[in-house]
């Protein structure tokens, strides 16, 4: 999921400095996630899951709200302890600016009334680490009105590579050295690919292109 984020900033010139990240979802691929993105020194403003929504628009210590959701189920429980967590209503997360969105949890999360609200907040990429968790007409919208999708098969691949190479019983190192290759090289060749066919036809965005490019 690293890779695929740090690989969208490569290719389309973003400096990492500028960006603000929500995640929805906060289990082990929303968490995991979240704690990559603070390694690369890249901000993440907000967290959600199926309770409640954290959000600090100066970036949230991401190592100590994972320490402190240790010994706890939901994020709706830190607001029952002193940790001076701001936690509201889990739909507010399609009600604050960010930069990128990534819908980690559930499927259809991104659908004909969120998609709207994701727009309006200056949405700019969306990193697909959940399975389909954009419906067609809403992906549909989103393209259509400039915003870059990594779609699902590209973001959150790494799973399916991982399991190939364990299968093969090779080791974690040759696991992980494969997936940041693989994800690398196809994120790098479709965001490629969609830029050089917009280019070619002024009238479409390259962010519309992605996710065809590597259906074909």
């Amino acid at each position: 999921m690293d890779k695929s984020v740090s690989n969208t900033f490569q290719i389309l010139k973003i400096k990492r400095d500028d960006i603000k990240v929500i995640i929805q979802g906060f289990g082990n691929v929303g968490s995991l996630t979240a704690k990559f993105l603070n390694d690369l020194s890249i901000k993440v403003v907000g967290v959600s899951d199926v309770s409640g929504f954290v959000y600090d628009d100066k970036g949230l210590d991401i190592p100590q709200l994972m320490r402190d959701m240790r010994e706890k189920e939901k994020l709706a429980d830190l607001s029952n302890v002193q940790l001076n967590y701001d936690v509201s209503d889990k739909d507010r997360i399609f009600e604050v600016e960010a930069d990128i969105f990534i819908p980690a949890a559930m499927t259809g999360v991104i659908n004909d009334r969120t998609a709207p609200k994701i727009l309006d907040q200056g949405i700019k990429t969306i990193v697909e680490a959940a399975n389909i968790p954009t419906t067609p007409s809403a992906d549909q919208y989103l393209v259509n009105n400039g915003v870059l999708i990594i779609p699902d098969f590209l973001a959150n691949s790494g799973g399916v590579i991982g399991s190939f190479v364990a299968y093969q019983g090779r080791t974690e190192k040759e696991a992980f050295d494969l997936i940041s290759y693989k994800i690398t090289k196809n994120i790098k060749q479709s965001l490629l690919d969609s830029v050089l066919k917009a280019n070619n036809n002024p009238d479409t965005h390259p962010e519309v292109n992605v996710r065809k490019v590597v259906q074909k």
